[in-house]
């Protein structure tokens, strides 16, 4: 039986540098998405102050933290799915194939 994620297999602690890997991606959709947002909202108190566009770029903002808020949960989801499955697992220390996509090292190149 494999490890679950974020557990270290030799200790049987949490792993807390996968923990931080895997946060920061999760924090920068977050922080991209809310600070568009916020970009909306505050250009839309700032230049419009009794206006029609106002309330144009207010829901213009809710819109894009509806469609964030989805796009994080699909990330989340689909990242779950990937650590749940053992076979997907990067080995540590395998930096050239997380960066291609090749987590299996020993398989051939499907190209060649």
């Amino acid at each position: 039986m494999s490890a679950p994620p974020f557990v270290d297999p030799e200790s049987q602690e949490l792993d807390l540098g996968q923990i931080a890997r895997e946060a920061v991606p999760l924090a920068a959709l977050v922080v991209l998405f809310g600070g568009a947002a916020l970009l909306f909202a505050l250009f839309g108190m700032a230049v419009f102050s009794a206006s029609i566009l106002r309330v144009v770029l207010f829901v213009a903002a809710q819109f894009v933290l509806v469609v964030g808020t989805g796009i994080v949960l699909i990330y989340v989801v689909a990242r779950g799915i990937q650590l749940a499955d053992p076979s997907s697992r990067p080995v540590s220390g395998d930096s050239e194939n997380r960066d291609t996509g090749n987590w299996d090292a020993e398989s051939p190149d499907p190209r060649s």
